[in-house]
């Protein structure tokens, strides 16, 4: 269960509400969400049928959050390096991984 900062591991399905809220305000604060459509190369224009997805991505420079979210969730870590020395720890989730996710933070199920 999440008790602030740190996380402490917990199983699926048994965040408490007090978890969740810390979860909403931190991707409030730290995420975006956006709805996305495929492209194709003009030469497959004839054939294009729009494909769409939702795309959540949280960054944050303390690790533990982006991690308890691809452990419990799902979804992917990357680790950026940009230059001002900070290191960056994002975590992406698509589709229904994204979906499940902002599901059950917002309505436990």
């Amino acid at each position: 269960m999440l008790t602030g900062n740190p996380v402490n591991k917990t199983i699926r399905g048994k965040l408490r509400n007090v978890d969740k809220a810390y979860l909403a305000g931190f991707i409030d604060g730290e995420g975006s969400m956006g709805y996305y459509s495929t492209s194709y190369p003009k030469q497959r224009a004839e054939n294009w049928r729009p494909s769409f997805f939702t795309r959540f991505m949280v960054g944050n420079t303390d690790k533990e959050i982006p991690e308890f979210l691809k452990e419990y969730y799902g979804g992917s870590l990357c680790i950026e390096y940009p230059k001002n020395g900070l290191t960056i720890y994002r975590y992406n989730a698509t589709g229904k991984i994204c979906d499940n996710m902002l599901r059950h933070i917002v309505t436990g199920k």
